[in-house]
This record gives structure tokens, C-alpha cells and sequence, in this order.
């Protein structure tokens, strides 16, 4: 029967705690598990010496009893000292019993190794006859009275939180509170029934009833929380992502302004240097007559102007970026389909501005365009001076067709 209860003990605790046995690092974020998960291992080492415990009695070996009881005092004080930290660090309480309760913890596991110590040379916690009878001493019941204390002060403490903070806690501070009472019940039971495993069958209860109402909810705190946290974040990076956008964008047309233009420009000379590029087209372009505009109509007139040539630019260059690198100069660097059909664009690019001029539209812009020459271009800028060249050249040419446009 003493065995069988150890056994069923030991399953139960398997399958109850399984998920803070096996899953150590799932919950490793969670500080107080750390000494659960330890208490837990306590106990089984307990739960398996107590049942063997009972094996060696029932067989009369005398040996293998003798060491067993030694390992059975000893987890015993070692589960008492690692119940005691858990609770101090579930309650995150820094308190002045809460400090008492683990150095109570420390001095009886201390306390309890040193009196086995002495039983070897002269019995003064147990002694096995030899017809194999159990025989016990006085410091035994020291032990058992020491731990009848540390599980007493552990239930005041924990019970006593619970009285003084009202919050959502406090039936998982009672849940303690009474576990530390009952194994205080019974471990003083146990010492006038030294036969019957109290002890065991108390902490397959405790364990279960702890993980029921404490060990989920708390993992499912920690999940709210880190949900929020997550959540929280997302929220950052999205206000960080707009506040970059805001950073990169030019306030009046909505395109790139000249800080993105610059990082760009940037990422593609480390390319040349470093001979990771081969395609690489350039287009720079100007609006004709925009301080004509600012002086006869007002610049509420050439923002409009601005506006509208940079959505003319998006129109016809769709997968490329389009930068506002000056007042009325932009620069595009191409990509994707417009590159690839990117003479075709200009082309059709240039007639619309002729078209402009013939029906008087403002919106009048000089284009030019260069491509990257890998066996002459050692840079971005020399790559930009030609296409700047032709766009100017451009801008001439407007000139001379409006001039002579509307001479006719």
C-alpha cells in the first residue's frame, strides 16, 4: 500500500505538470515556474525514494533502506527550501518574512543534511534494526517539526498577502496559503504514523490543486501579456514606419524628397565600387518657366504646377521612384518596366510636352537621360552630369520650339 500511493503520486504528477516538466523553455520566461518546475522534480525524486522506500521494507533489505531514508530526508528538505523561494518569487514581494521564509528554507536544508551526516557514525534521526524495523530518534522530529514551521510561516505569508493586497490574485494566494497549511497538517500526522505515506499523498494533492488554479493562470498571463507587448509593438513600428514615410517624402508633391534621393544615391555608388551593378538609368528633369509662373499667377500657382508635373511623372515611370532633389529639378532612377521600355517612355514623354506647347498647357518639362556605361563610369555623379547635360539641352530645345512655335 505505501508503495502503490508513491507510485500513483508520481504518475499524477507526470501527467498533471507535463507541460512544466517537459516544456522547461517554453517557460523560462516566467520566473517563478523556474522554482515550480525544480519543486516539481523535487518531488518526483521524492515521490520515486518514498516508493522504493516501501519496496526495501517489504523485502527486508536492510542496506538499500537505510540509504533510501537517507535520500527521502533529504528531498524532503530540499522540496520544503525550493516551495519556500517559489512562493517568495511568485508573490514578488520583497518583504521581511518573505526574506525569513527562504533563509529558513536554506538553514534547515543545511540543518537536515548535517544530522544524516551524523546518523552514519551514530543514529540520531533513524536507525533500521535488525529484523529491519523502522526505529526513530529525536532529531527526527526535529526535521519533521522544522518543516511543520517552514510550511506554517509559508501559509501565514501567503495568506496574509492575500488579506492585505485585494486584487485578482488573491484566491491564488489562498490556494497556497492552504496547501502550506494542510502539509503542515499533515507532516504532523506523518510523525506518529511514520508507515503511512501523508506526505506523498499530500503533495499529489497540493500539486495538482497548485497547477489547476495558479500554473495556468499564471501561463495565461504571461501570454495576455505578451500579446499586449507584441500588440504594443506593432503599434510602434507602425508610428515609426509613418514617421520615417513623413521623413522621406516631400511635403508638397508626395513623392521622395532630397534626404531619400541622397540615401539612394549612396546604396548605388557602394554598388559601383564594389562592381555589383550593370543596369542603371538616370533621368533628370526640370520644369521650363516656373519662376514665370511664381511672378505673373502667384506661388499658390506654381505649387499647383509642382504638383501636377510630379504626378505627370509617376504617370508615365510607374515602377520607378521619382525624387525632388531642388526647387523645380527632379531625378528619377529607373527600375523594373521602365527601364526596360524606358526610350519608348521618353519618347512619348517628350511628345506630350510638345503637345503642351502647341495647345499653351503650363506644364512644360525638360527631360534627359543617361545610362550607366560599365567600362566608363567609375560613379553615380558622372552617370547624373550626362543626364543633367541632356536635360538642359532639352530645356533649350523647349525654348527655341515654343519661340518659334508661337511665331507662327
Amino acid at each position: 500500500m505505501y508503495s502503490v500511493i508513491g507510485v500513483l503520486a508520481l504518475i499524477v504528477l507526470l501527467i498533471v505538470n507535463q507541460d512544466v516538466i517537459f516544456k522547461a523553455k517554453e517557460n523560462e520566461q516566467i520566473p517563478s515556474l523556474k522554482y515550480y518546475r525544480l519543486s516539481l522534480l523535487g518531488v518526483g525524486i521524492y515521490y520515486v525514494s518514498d516508493f522504493m522506500w516501501g519496496i526495501f521494507e517489504e523485502f527486508n533489505l536492510s542496506t538499500l533502506l537505510y540509504i533510501d531514508t537517507i535520500l527521502v530526508f533529504f528531498m524532503m528538505a530540499f522540496v520544503v527550501l525550493l516551495w519556500a523561494k517559489y512562493s517568495v518569487s511568485y508573490l514578488a514581494n520583497n518583504s521581511v518574512l518573505g526574506k525569513i521564509l527562504v533563509i529558513s528554507g536554506n538553514i534547515f536544508l543545511a540543518l537536515t543534511v548535517v544530522f544524516l551526516g551524523i546518523n552514519i557514525f551514530k543514529p540520531i534521526v533513524f536507525s533500521i534494526g535488525e529484523s529491519d524495523e523502522y526505529n526513530t530518534f529525536f532529531a527526527r522530529y526535529i526535521i519533521y517539526g522544522l518543516q511543520i514551521i517552514i510550511f506554517f510561516l509559508t501559509s501565514v505569508y501567503t495568506l496574509s498577502i492575500g488579506i492585505i493586497f485585494k486584487n485578482e490574485n488573491k484566491s491564488r494566494y489562498r490556494a497556497i496559503g492552504l496547501f502550506s497549511l494542510s502539509m503542515a497538517i499533515l507532516i504532523s500526522l506523518q510523525i506518529y504514523y511514520p508507515l503511512l505515506p501523508l506526505t506523498s499523498a499530500g503533495y499529489m494533492l497540493g500539486t495538482c490543486v497548485l497547477h489547476s488554479f495558479i500554473i495556468e493562470d499564471e501561463k495565461r498571463e504571461y501570454r495576455d501579456k505578451l500579446e499586449k507587448s507584441l500588440d504594443r509593438e506593432l503599434i510602434q513600428k507602425k508610428e515609426l514606419g509613418s514617421a520615417m514615410k513623413l521623413a522621406y517624402t516631400d511635403s508638397l508633391t508626395g513623392i521622395s524628397n532630397k534626404l531619400a534621393y541622397l540615401e539612394i544615391v549612396e546604396f548605388i555608388e557602394n554598388n559601383i565600387t564594389s562592381k555589383n551593378i550593370s543596369n542603371l538609368s538616370i533621368i533628370v528633369l526640370d520644369l521650363n518657366d516656373l519662376k514665370l509662373i511664381n511672378d505673373t499667377f502667384g506661388h499658390e500657382k506654381g505649387d499647383e504646377y509642382l504638383v501636377e508635373a510630379s504626378t505627370l511623372m509617376t504617370k508615365f515611370f510607374p515602377n520607378s521612384k521619382a525624387y525632388r532633389i531642388g526647387g523645380d529639378e527632379f531625378a528619377i532612377i529607373l527600375e523594373g518596366e521602365d527601364f526596360k521600355n524606358r526610350y519608348e517612355i521618353v519618347k512619348e514623354f517628350n511628345s506630350l510636352m510638345e503637345k503642351n506647347i502647341k495647345e499653351d498647357i503650363h506644364t512644360i518639362i525638360a527631360l534627359g537621360i543617361s545610362d550607366f556605361d560599365n567600362a566608363y563610369d567609375e560613379s553615380y555623379e558622372s552617370v547624373f552630369e550626362r543626364a543633367d547635360k541632356a536635360m538642359y539641352s532639352r530645356k533649350e530645345e523647349l525654348k527655341k520650339f515654343k519661340k518659334f512655335y508661337n511665331s507662327n
